[in-house]
C-alpha cells in the first residue's frame, strides 16, 4: 500500500516538473511561421575581411526591420517587431555590392562562397544569422540554423527571399523588396571615413565595428 503511494506521488512531482521545464522560458516555439516581410535595412561590404586566416571570399552584413521596427539617432530599437541580422555572408562575387544568387546557412563553419555563418554564440557575443524580436516585454535573440536567401536585382530595388528556420522552431518564410543602401567598409575603401558617417544613421549600437565570428571563437 505504501509502496504504491510513493509511487503515486512519485509520478505527480515527475509530471509537474516535466510541465514546469515545458513551460519555462527555454521552450521552444512550435509551428510559428514570419511571413511579414522586411520593409527596411541595409548591407554593410568588408572585403575579404577574413583574408588573415586564409578565407579571401568577401563578406557582407546584413541589417532588415519589420514594419513598426527601427531605431533612433542613438541606435537604440524605437517600437516593436523582428530584426533579421546576419553578421557574416559570404558573397557568390567580388564587387562590393552583394551578389545576385542562393545562398545557403553555412551549418559546417566551412565560409565558402555562398554561404550565411549560423547564428551561435562567438565569445560569449551573439553572431551569424540572428532573429531578433523586439517586444514590448524585451529583446530577445533566436539563432538562424539552417535555410536559404535569394538576391534578386530588380531595376533599383532589390528583392531578397528567406526560408529559414530557426533555432527555437521559427520559420522565416518572407522577403525584403525596397532599395537597399550598401556600404563599402573594406580595408582598401579610401572613403572609408564618409561611408562611417553615412553608416551611422542606419547602423545599431550593437554593431558599432566588426567583430571576428569565426569558429575558433564558438563556445
Amino acid at each position: 500500500m505504501f509502496k504504491q503511494i510513493r509511487l503515486y506521488i512519485f509520478c505527480l512531482l515527475a509530471g509537474i516538473l516535466l510541465y514546469s521545464c515545458n513551460n519555462g522560458i527555454n521552450e521552444p516555439s512550435k509551428n510559428v511561421t514570419l511571413r511579414q516581410p522586411f520593409t527596411t535595412g541595409y548591407a554593410v561590404y568588408y572585403g575579404t575581411y577574413y583574408d588573415y586566416l586564409g578565407i579571401d571570399t568577401h563578406v557582407f552584413e546584413l541589417d532588415l526591420y519589420t514594419e513598426g521596427l527601427g531605431l533612433d539617432s542613438t541606435g537604440q530599437y524605437v517600437g516593436t517587431g523582428q530584426n533579421l541580422y546576419m553578421t557574416d555572408i559570404f558573397s557568390l562575387g567580388s564587387d562590393s555590392l552583394l551578389t545576385e544568387g542562393i545562398y545557403n546557412v553555412d551549418t559546417l563553419y566551412q565560409y565558402t562562397a555562398g554561404s550565411i555563418l549560423r547564428g551561435e554564440s562567438y565569445g560569449g557575443i551573439p553572431g551569424g544569422a540572428q532573429l531578433i524580436n523586439v517586444s514590448s516585454a524585451g529583446i530577445s535573440y533566436d539563432y538562424i540554423k539552417s535555410g536559404t536567401m535569394e538576391v534578386k536585382y530588380r531595376n533599383d530595388s532589390v528583392f531578397i527571399a528567406f526560408k529559414l528556420q530557426t533555432q527555437q522552431g521559427t520559420q522565416i518564410e518572407n522577403q525584403y523588396n525596397s532599395k537597399l543602401p550598401q556600404f563599402n567598409m573594406s580595408k582598401t575603401e579610401g572613403a572609408k571615413q564618409e561611408q562611417t558617417r553615412k553608416l551611422t544613421s542606419y547602423k545599431s549600437t550593437k554593431n558599432k565595428q566588426k567583430i571576428c565570428f569565426i569558429a575558433e571563437n564558438r563556445l
